[in-house]
């Protein structure tokens, strides 16, 4: 009957190691410093695939997706139901005035 017990705490612990280190990380478990060694990382990244970045606009960037993901959630419209870059205006769009660039 022991070695049931040692058995099933074995397993136990083995199922909890195996869950916490698979669990993604969230934005509160990043810190100040790691957040500019991301923020250096990403610009690295993209300066490798000819996008240069600079590492404040980059912290910049992981700061405003930390509060987009704190926020509710945005209403999309289905890129389906979109209408087409060519479109006609509704009907009941204003008509473009002088000062407005003319659409298309």
């Amino acid at each position: 009957m022991f070695w049931a017990l040692s058995l099933g705490l074995v397993a136990g612990a083995a199922a909890v190691w195996f869950a916490l280190g698979r669990l993604p990380r969230r934005s509160d478990d990043v810190g100040d410093q790691e957040r500019e060694a991301e923020a250096a990382w990403i610009s690295n990244v993209a300066a490798g695939e000819d996008m240069p970045l600079r590492p404040a606009v980059a912290e910049r960037v992981i700061e405003l997706h930390t509060q987009y993901l704190a926020g509710p959630a945005i209403d999309l419209q289905p890129i389906d139901d979109a209408p087409p870059p060519d479109a006609p205006p509704p009907a009941d769009a204003p008509p473009p005035t002088a000062s407005s660039p003319p659409e298309g």
